[in-house]
């Protein structure tokens, strides 16, 4: 077999297309603008929604002033986001270029501590009563069924081999 000599990328003119404007591909733009030097003009982020963020986006809800209703959450742990911490530990804050944003991140939820509300809102951002959606003890179960089980014994399963015709 012949040995090819490889020419080495030129980072400089590198162009990064990243699907995803949520946590990972921000997260990729960050690392390849810190670790592979690629100039951030030719990292694009092409993103679905109108706000960027993933499911780690949140807003103001139009109902209540002074509430916020976040689609993911904020409890990113230590031991969970190890690389995400790392990253953020090299880049300074925007506001305070003295520290980085991961001490700016942990100075924000020390004194906004997460008071959630709901685990469940409609689309008005009003909380909804699980309750009422009908699902009784048994439909529950078929749900919490469904996620505990790995992915080969789902298989090409229906859905109708998971829940009963009430579901």
């Amino acid at each position: 077999m012949q040995n090819k000599k490889r020419t080495p990328l030129d980072t400089q003119q590198s162009h990064l297309w990243i699907i995803g404007g949520g946590i990972a591909g921000m997260a990729a733009a960050a690392f390849a603008i810190r670790d592979a030097k690629v100039p951030a003009k030719n990292i694009h982020i092409l993103e679905e929604l109108d706000i960027s963020g993933g499911s780690m986006d949140g807003g103001h809800t139009p109902h209540a002033a002074q509430a916020w209703v976040t689609r993911g959450g904020r409890m990113l742990t230590d031991e969970t986001y190890l690389c995400l911490w790392d990253l953020f530990s090299s880049i300074p804050s925007l506001e305070n270029p003295d520290i980085s944003v991961r001490e700016e991140c942990r100075e924000f939820n020390e004194k906004l501590k997460t008071h959630a509300n709901a685990r469940l809102i409609d689309a008005e951002h009003v909380i909804a009563d699980a309750a009422k959606l009908g699902l009784n003890t048994l439909h529950r179960a078929q749900m919490l069924r469904l996620l505990a089980s790995k992915e080969e014994k789902i298989g090409s399963r229906r859905i109708d081999e998971f829940f009963d015709e009430a579901f």
